[in-house]
C-alpha cells in the first residue's frame, strides 16, 4: 500500500508494483521506485496513520474556523488509530492461527511466530498452511507436508500454541476448517506471474495465464497436481522488484 492507494472508505486500491512475500521478511519492499523502503511490509501500519494525518491536514479549513481547535479535534481522532489498528490486526491474526477467543498474551505468541519465520526465512504462505495441517493431528488429508516442514526452532512455539488452542471450546476439526478458510495454499507467486506474462508477451501464449487464473479462483482448496503453484521460487526465480505494468 502506497500513499495514493487509500480511499476515504478505508479500503485500499490500485496495487501497482505489488507482490506476495515468499520467504518472510519484515523489510520486504518490491516497488522499483521505493529505494529507501518507505513502504516496506513492516511500515504499512505507520504509513496508513501518516496518510490519515495528511488527510486531516487537508480537512482543517472545513473542520473548524478556529485552526487550533481544528487541530486539537483531529489529533484526538488520529490518536485512536493505533488501538483500532491493533485490535483489528489481532482479530485477523487470531483467525490465521485458529484462535477463536482472546487472551492477553496472544499478541506476544503471534509475534514470536513471525520472529521465528523471519529468522528461518521460511515461506509465509506455506508456513501458515502447514500450521493449518497440524492443527489436527493424524490428519490423512492432502496437505502441505510435502512442500514445507517446521524446523526444530519452532517446536517450543508449537507446544505453546497447542496449549493455547487447548484452552478453547473448539474441536480440532472446527479449528482446522477455520484455518483452511483463511490460509490459502495458492497465491499469485511473483515468479509464476512473471512466467505467464513472458509467455503471453513473447510467445502470444495465454494458456499459462488462463490456467493460473483458474487455480486462483479457489486458493484455499488444495488439489493434487497443482504443486507448481504452491512451490516457492528457486534462487534464480526470486523477483525482487515489480513495476506498475505488472
Amino acid at each position: 500500500m502506497n500513499t495514493d492507494n487509500m480511499l476515504l472508505s478505508g479500503e485500499t486500491v490500485d496495487y501497482g508494483p505489488c507482490a506476495f512475500i515468499d520467504g518472510y521478511n519484515e523489510d520486504a519492499v518490491y516497488s522499483s521506485i521505493d529505494r529507501g523502503g518507505r513502504y516496506s511490509y513492516r511500515n504499512q501500519p505507520g504509513i496508513c496513520n501518516w496518510n490519515l494525518a495528511c488527510l486531516a491536514q487537508a480537512l482543517l479549513p472545513i473542520v473548524n474556523v478556529n485552526k487550533d481547535k481544528a487541530v486539537e479535534g483531529l489529533e484526538k481522532v488520529l490518536g485512536t488509530f493505533p488501538d483500532l489498528y491493533s485490535r483489528s490486526y489481532l482479530k485477523l491474526a487470531r483467525a490465521k492461527f485458529g484462535l477463536t477467543t482472546e487472551e492477553i498474551e496472544d499478541a506476544e505468541l503471534i509475534q514470536k511466530f513471525f520472529d521465528i519465520l523471519g529468522k528461518e526465512k521460511d515461506d509465509f504462505t506455506l508456513a501458515f498452511r502447514r500450521l493449518s495441517d497440524i492443527s489436527m493431528e493424524n490428519d490423512d488429508a492432502v496437505n502441505a507436508g510435502g512442500l514445507f516442514q517446521f524446523s526444530t526452532r519452532y517446536y517450543e512455539w508449537i507446544a505453546r500454541w497447542r496449549d493455547r488452542c487447548g484452552r478453547e471450546d473448539v474441536t480440532s476439526q472446527e479449528r482446522q476448517a477455520l484455518m483452511y478458510g483463511v490460509n490459502p495454499i495458492y497465491v499469485p507467486r511473483n515468479h509464476v506471474v512473471e512466467k505467464v506474462i513472458a509467455e503471453a508477451t513473447d510467445n502470444v501464449d495465454y494458456g499459462p495465464f488462463n490456467e493460473l487464473v483458474e487455480v486462483l479462483k479457489n486458493p484455499y482448496l488444495q488439489r493434487s497436481g497443482l504443486e507448481y503453484y504452491a512451490t516457492p521460487p528457486t534462487d534464480d526465480e526470486i523477483v525482487s522488484r515489480t513495476f506498475c505494468g505488472t
